[in-house]
């Protein structure tokens, strides 16, 4: 069986610029310069392999999606002990959501760690009941790797097609600027099967996106919590 995902989004410059695609495109370039051994006498039998031949690696690689960041955005981040964030996105439509601490509880402080959410541009729409793990892109990431933690979660597109980002910003002792450029990988989906994921993405107007929305069950939220859940309960009942 493959798994086929369809990934929508009603901006041009993101379909032709910035499109959700297979992790192996992403491949960093220090991991494409390694050579596969290295050569040196004062190596025990004078050999050594490289990262290059690290399965767990290259298996993230090989059977995970990223979504890149589809416009350069600046970040200023006061100083440990503050709760100041300010942002601008180049594209000067893009934006962030924040969650506050009443949100979450004794999760995290504030004046140490800002809360973030990514509101992608992308919606992801499945047949499959298949579900993806957000996890982080370490390995394109390590400048921002003090700073920057994208926060793992679990989604599926069978019942619910959002793919925004939720990430932790690490206050500093000093106010800091972050800047994060185009193209970046802001996170892997790594799908939860052993089955071939297929994707397409698509440009669409806001007509076909509601259809594909409707089609799909998903124009609601039925509830305050656990809507997508309660849509895959109302679509097992009726399709029993």
């Amino acid at each position: 069986m493959t798994v086929h995902v369809d990934f929508l989004t009603l901006r041009p410059e993101i379909y032709q610029f910035s499109k959700i695609d297979y992790a192996m495109k992403f491949l960093p370039d220090w991991y494409k310069s390694l050579p596969v051994k290295n050569y040196n006498p004062e190596y025990p039998g004078g050999v050594s392999m490289t990262m290059k031949g690290c399965s767990g690696l290259r298996g993230l690689f090989k059977k995970s999606l990223v979504i890149p960041l589809w416009c350069d955005v600046n970040i200023s981040l006061g100083k440990a002990g503050t709760d100041v964030a300010s942002w601008l996105f180049a594209d000067e439509c893009s934006n962030f959501e924040i969650n506050n601490e009443t949100d979450y509880g004794s999760f995290v402080n504030a004046t140490n760690m800002q809360h973030m959410k990514f509101l992608s541009p992308w919606y992801g729409f499945s047949k499959s009941d298949v579900e993806f793990c957000f996890v982080q892109p370490t390995w394109n990431t390590t400048m921002y790797s003090d700073i920057l933690h994208v926060l793992p979660g679990v989604v599926g597109f069978k019942y619910q097609f959002g793919t925004h980002i939720n990430v932790l910003l690490s206050r500093k002792p000093e106010d800091r600027i972050l800047e994060l450029k185009h193209g970046m990988p802001l996170v892997h989906l790594m799908p939860l099967t052993t089955e071939k994921v297929k994707i397409k993405t698509h440009l669409v107007d806001e007509k076909e996106l509601n259809k594909k929305v409707m089609r799909h069950g998903s124009f609601s939220h039925l509830s305050f919590v656990g809507w997508a859940n309660k849509i895959k309960q109302i679509k097992k009942t009726t399709t029993a």
